[in-house]
């Protein structure tokens, strides 16, 4: 399936530009001072169970996941390392 000479840089362009998605959404979410609290507590579905991650102590934590998470995976996709473990 994936043996035709147009698949593979094909693959390559998807992958590289997954990659600069999950990095600028990092950049801005490291280095912007970025917060889950507004998104958890408006939730419309299952509303009892992300709004009381919207409380502080766990909104800081979350909030530190999402935003190292996106830079590990941009990280990740960018050079070519750990990719099935990444996704």
């Amino acid at each position: 399936m994936f043996n035709s000479p147009a698949v593979k840089p094909l693959i390559v362009l998807l992958r590289l530009s997954m990659a600069w998605v999950f990095l600028y959404a990092a950049s801005h979410q490291v280095f912007g001072g970025f917060s889950v609290s507004g998104f958890l507590g408006s939730t419309k579905t299952f509303h009892w169970l992300f709004a009381p991650m919207a409380a502080e102590p766990a909104a800081s934590v979350l909030s530190f996941l999402v935003a190292y998470g996106h830079l590990l995976i941009g990280l990740s996709l960018l050079s070519g390392l750990m990719v099935r473990v990444s996704s």
